[in-house]
């Protein structure tokens, strides 16, 4: 997680779980065909891990990722 994926209030702009893929067919011979992975939205409150201001899924996933870090 960096600063880029936070709003000016501290709110992700983009939720790292809810993703989706969009994929394109090459359009000439010799190209080839590729997918992109891209975000939805953070939609907030409406989320079932969003509680009190926090993505639950996501602050537990970053607490392990830095409890991994430090061994």
């Amino acid at each position: 997680m960096n600063a880029s994926c936070l709003d000016e209030k501290g709110r992700f702009k983009s939720c790292p779980y809810r993703v989706y893929t969009d994929e394109h067919k090459a359009v000439l011979r010799g190209q080839g065909d590729f997918t992109l992975q891209c975000f939805y939205p953070c939609i907030g409150e409406g989320c079932i891990a969003y509680h009190v201001g926090v993505c639950l899924r996501l602050a537990a996933a970053l607490k392990e990722d830095l409890k991994n870090d430090e061994r």
